[in-house]
């Protein structure tokens, strides 16, 4: 597979909004693809043998980021190192969509509260840990929310799988330990 990565030196403003619009497609693209790859570890057989160990501590603490089985460890740096792989990317916008992936991940997992307002809060994280059926996205909520997957508070509204629960909808294996269903 060959690289995309363009390493040129921008000079033209168009260049710059270019830079720009491939760091947000390499975030959209992480995000839906860690969804559904995190939900995929959340599956009782993958919770059992490959995820679990993440999951070790209720409460995120330093290095947890890292505590993870190898066989899930391949696919999180697939989904993690595929944006110059899979499309054109310059190395200025490859730079900063790792930055905020690291610090992102390290963040999750510190135990320090810290939000950035309507975007990103290290309370979801520790929310999925806690729960398990709950905010699976990373780093932001948006695949959570789209997916009724999401508790907590975004842009001052407050979301509760619960909520969906006891309205009749049915969240199918949302985890190994917990299975949403209405009786």
């Amino acid at each position: 597979m060959q690289n995309k990565m363009e390493f040129h030196e921008l000079r033209e403003y168009d260049e710059y909004l270019e830079v720009f619009l491939q760091f947000i497609v390499s975030i959209i693209y992480q995000s839906v693809l860690e969804y559904y790859w995190h939900r995929i570890m959340h599956w009782k057989y993958c919770y059992r043998y490959l995820h679990k160990f993440h999951h070790a501590y209720k409460a995120p603490e330093p290095w947890d980021d890292m505590y993870i089985h190898p066989l899930e460890a391949f696919g999180y740096y697939c989904i993690l190192y595929g944006p110059p792989f899979l499309f054109s990317i310059h190395k200025y916008a490859f730079i900063a969509y790792m930055i905020v992936m690291g610090i992102c991940g390290v963040l999750d997992h510190s135990g320090i509260n810290f939000e950035f307002p309507g975007l990103y809060n290290t309370i979801d994280h520790d929310n999925h840990h806690a729960k398990f059926e709950v905010n699976y996205s990373f780093p932001f909520p948006f695949m959570d929310i789209l997916h009724g997957t999401y508790e907590g508070t975004f842009w001052g509204k407050f979301y509760s799988v619960r909520d969906k629960v006891n309205r009749g909808i049915t969240i199918e294996g949302a985890s190994c330990k917990t299975n949403f269903k209405v009786e």
